[in-house]
């Protein structure tokens, strides 16, 4: 498949990720990016251009700079905080407390953070509500612990806030929207 179809697909994927916060997708995938999922390097591609900056908690770096051309910022200043399968629950709190949120007369100015979690380990259970949801959705996912309250904390102010892709290593991916509340149902 030609690379403008390629991302167009991508990007249609993503939009009906955020149109249904929660609702999977699968992405097909044709690159390979050090350090990244396939499909993190999907997204890469797709979202990022030279117009936009990037942080990383991966050693993708080199790759994502010379596929999309996206400049290498500060964690605060980034466009896009990237947050590979291997970081810590440090730096995923980090990519979510260190995001910019944007101001109240450009609420779009603020980060999008791309999470690759782990589908090795038992998944948690959680309930979502909020636009885009009828009455609730409930998902399976392996989230740090303390994600929750810090991204509930960085969403506090709406229009403000900070809109999170979730991608695992199946190349599954869903959208959490600054709008969508997310609880742990207990089981």
């Amino acid at each position: 498949m030609e690379t403008v179809h390629f991302t167009q697909q991508t990007f249609r994927a993503i939009m009906e990720c955020f149109a249904s916060p929660g609702e999977l997708k699968k992405l097909d995938v044709q690159l390979s990016m050090a350090g990244l999922y396939d499909a993190t390097a999907s997204l890469c591609i797709t979202l990022l251009d030279g117009e936009v900056s990037y942080f990383s908690f991966s050693e993708g770096d080199i790759d994502i700079q010379a596929w999309t051309g996206a400049k290498k910022a500060a964690i605060e200043l980034a466009d896009f905080i990237i947050v590979s399968s291997d970081a810590t629950e440090e730096q995923v709190i980090r990519a979510i407390h260190s995001a910019k949120i944007g101001n109240l007369i450009n609420p779009q100015q603020s980060a999008t953070i791309i999470i690759e979690i782990s589908n090795e380990t038992q998944p948690k259970t959680y309930k979502l509500t909020g636009p885009g949801i009828q009455t609730k959705r409930i998902i399976s996912c392996n989230l740090p612990t303390s994600f929750i309250k810090e991204r509930a904390h960085k969403n506090k102010e709406f229009p403000l806030g900070v809109d999170v892709v979730i991608v695992d290593s199946s190349a599954n991916l869903f959208a959490l929207p600054r709008t969508t509340q997310i609880e742990e149902v207990e089981e």
